[in-house]
């Protein structure tokens, strides 16, 4: 009977303290991981937000769909296109 009893005691508390001990555990895998690398996670993480934000913050300017026409079929300023022939069927 104690067994049993003793059994869900150490359940509950996991239970309860779970988001504590994947807390810790987290925090020993960073502190691992930058005193293998050097490289610091939460500056890793800092950076790609900065990144992501200076890339979102651009101003695309508008191009008309004829002039994009033009410039995809511009044969002066790029050869990178060539003339198909359609084959006779």
């Amino acid at each position: 009977m104690y067994f049993i009893l003793i059994l869900a005691l150490i359940f509950l508390l996991y239970y309860l303290l779970k988001p504590l001990l994947y807390r810790w555990l987290q925090k020993v895998a960073q502190d691992n991981l930058r005193r293998m690398t050097g490289i610091n996670p939460d500056e890793a993480q800092c950076r790609r937000q900065a990144d992501k934000k200076s890339q979102s913050g651009k101003v695309q300017e508008k191009v008309n769909l004829d002039e994009l026409a033009k410039r995809k079929f511009d044969k002066e300023n790029s050869n990178d296109y060539a003339e198909f022939e359609e084959l006779p069927k």
